[in-house]
This record gives C-alpha cells, structure tokens and sequence, in this order.
C-alpha cells in the first residue's frame, strides 16, 4: 500500500486574502486585516481561526489582486500601514 504525501506549505505559493466582517445589520462593512495562505481553503479556516471575536452576520474574504481602486489612481495598498 502506498501513501502519498502532501507538499509541505513552504514549498507552495502564498496569496494575500483581504478580510471583511459586519457585526449586524446596521452595521458597515470592515476590513478585519489580511491572511496570507497557499490556497482558499486554508485562507477560509485561518480567517475563522483569527477573526473569531465576534459573531458575523457577513464575513467575507477576497484576493487582494481581485480589489479594485475606486478612483483608478490609488496610491494607498490595502493592509499594508
């Protein structure tokens, strides 16, 4: 019988995850910060780990390449200070 092995994490490539929660519904969108993961499913179960503080009614992730800056010219990068 073989077994076969996963590939350690270090080995995979790592993306950036920008991460949003809304307490209720009156509420804003906030960003919560960012996880760097090698896939969604790890950045899912890490954000869940991380930003469990408070219950979500919306609690939503996106790849930081996917965001798109509103006035085209944006000088500011998200989750960076």
């Amino acid at each position: 019988m073989s077994r076969t092995r996963k590939a350690p994490l270090r080995h995979l490539p790592l993306f950036h995850y920008e991460v949003f929660g809304r307490r209720n519904s009156a509420d804003t969108l906030h960003h919560l910060g960012y996880i760097i993961a090698p896939n969604v499913e790890y950045a899912r179960s890490h954000a869940m780990m991380t930003y469990d503080e408070h219950r979500w009614i919306e609690f939503v992730m996106v790849l930081r390449e996917n965001l798109v800056p509103i006035d085209g010219d944006s000088k500011y990068q998200v989750g960076v200070v």
